[in-house]
């Protein structure tokens, strides 16, 4: 064989392995558009409070930028009208007025003032709205902690106007009112789960169905993952400074909120008070829960808002006066059975201590659907979405250099890649044509068939 047909036969060689290489590109890049199974947002809120959207694909998945769009709109409308933190708010504004006649505010803030007084009502008192004031007291409000603990008498002044029954609410015109001119109101312990309901709810108008949302610790899940699975979402270690993983729970159109006292504690004089203050002494909890963690459906009238609600509440129903653990847990799993709700709950052991070397035990409701995974494995993590174009310009690189070269090959061997198929006009198959038989159009229409000598090119 001479050097020309060594060439020749090398320049096939090109001519094929770059049609494999062709082909190689383009499975990959079917396979990168193939791996967009979800589109994943996230941010801040409220403050410093952290969000997270994860939307799976259902073949309606939305651009990004659009995904990204319908979230802040409703986190900030939220935080808009409750925050406590912002001179313009509903609540803050309605906390300033003296007056006693009604008081307009958006048909939003109405609707969760009025969720917050049945839930209110449902749990004797445990959760409240109007606990503003001794939050305050205790320096656990906006102007942050103080060096000193509240007097009796300071106490005994804030109890005078706290109470849900100092709050009333109407729905239409939408306004609230309150009883006493100093009565104020908190929808901390609730706006986080509303909002939460507020994103899945224009989820759903934009027709989408697997998703999960979570601001703050408190999520809602509906259909499925990213990889067809139901949505698995950590329950943290009630430690204060390490987010580590205690135990995973399994979520199929539910809502999980956590309620615990881990992270927001003072201790003076060696004893610790945590933020969970009871509206119906006014005074922190002490030997209750480090954190409790409640899973109800979607289905109206409960969703996030009301696992956020009763999570609060239920931290300040399984308080007591004493160490008594078994006293917790019966409360624990009373307060669940009567609000239809699964619990997992993390039970103090010895809690004037620091949070840090604190020694727990768990329990929860016998229905409370529990992942196998182990503890500490990364959970809710599906794969977000990931850009095309560093694939694609890569694939295109790797082309560009096939087809060089293959022209490459073609020059050194003087052989011009004849034929709109790509050159396999040359290559004959079994019964004597070539591949360019199964073209459309006849040989003597084809320019690229046609030579001066009425040959095909060789």
């Amino acid at each position: 064989m001479n050097l020309n047909d060594r060439i020749s036969v090398a320049n096939d060689r090109v001519v094929r392995c770059s049609r494999i290489v062709f082909l190689l590109i383009l499975c990959f890049l079917t396979s990168e558009a193939c791996a967009q199974l979800a589109i994943e947002v996230s941010g801040k809120t409220m403050g410093p409070i952290q969000y997270r959207v994860v939307v799976g694909d259902n073949g309606k998945l939305p651009p990004r930028q659009t995904l990204a769009g319908w979230v802040q709109e409703e986190l900030d409308q939220v935080n808009e009208l409750m925050s406590t933190y912002r001179d313009d708010s509903d609540v803050t504004r309605f906390n300033r007025s003296q007056s006693t006649d009604w008081f307009p505010v958006d048909p939003l803030t109405a609707r969760v003032v009025k969720r917050s007084l049945e839930i209110s009502e449902l749990t004797d008192g445990a959760f409240d709205i109007t606990i503003g004031p001794a939050v305050n007291l205790w320096s656990f409000g906006p102007e942050g902690m103080g060096s000193e603990l509240p007097t009796d008498q300071q106490v005994a002044d804030v109890l005078s106007i706290v109470g849900y029954s100092m709050i009333r609410v109407r729905e239409e015109p939408p306004a609230i009112r309150k009883k006493k001119p100093g009565v104020q109101i908190d929808l901390s312990a609730i706006a986080k789960g509303f909002a939460v309901d507020q994103v899945a709810e224009r989820l759903n108008r934009g027709s989408l169905v697997n998703y999960m949302v979570e601001v703050g610790g408190e999520v809602r899940t509906d259909g499925v993952n990213p990889e067809g699975d139901p949505w698995k979402i950590g329950i943290e270690k009630p430690t204060a400074n390490v987010r580590e993983v205690l135990a995973v729970t399994v979520m199929e159109n539910s809502s999980l909120a956590t309620s615990g006292d881990y992270r927001n504690f003072r201790i003076i004089d060696g004893q610790k008070y945590t933020h969970t203050i009871d509206p119906r002494t006014c005074r922190p909890v002490r030997y209750g829960l480090a954190s409790a963690s409640l899973i109800q459906t979607n289905a109206e009238p409960k969703g996030c808002m009301t696992a956020d609600a009763l999570a609060t509440a239920l931290m300040v129903t399984a308080s007591g006066e004493n160490g008594d653990s078994q006293s917790a847990k019966k409360r624990c799993l009373n307060f669940c059975e009567n609000h239809q709700a699964d619990g997992f709950f993390v039970l103090q052991k010895n809690p004037d201590a620091n949070t840090e070397v604190m020694n727990w035990e768990t329990f929860s409701t016998a229905s409370f659907p529990m992942a196998a995974e182990a503890p500490g494995r990364i959970v809710s993590q599906p794969r977000a979405s990931r850009s095309i174009w560093p694939a694609f310009l890569g694939a295109l690189l790797l082309f560009g250099l096939a087809i060089a070269a293959m022209a490459v090959g073609a020059i050194f061997a003087n052989k011009p890649i004849t034929g709109s198929c790509g050159g396999i006009a040359v290559k004959p198959g079994e019964e004597g044509g070539s591949a360019c038989s199964l073209c459309s159009k006849p040989v003597a229409e084809c320019p690229e068939q046609q030579e001066p000598n009425g040959s095909r090119s060789v």
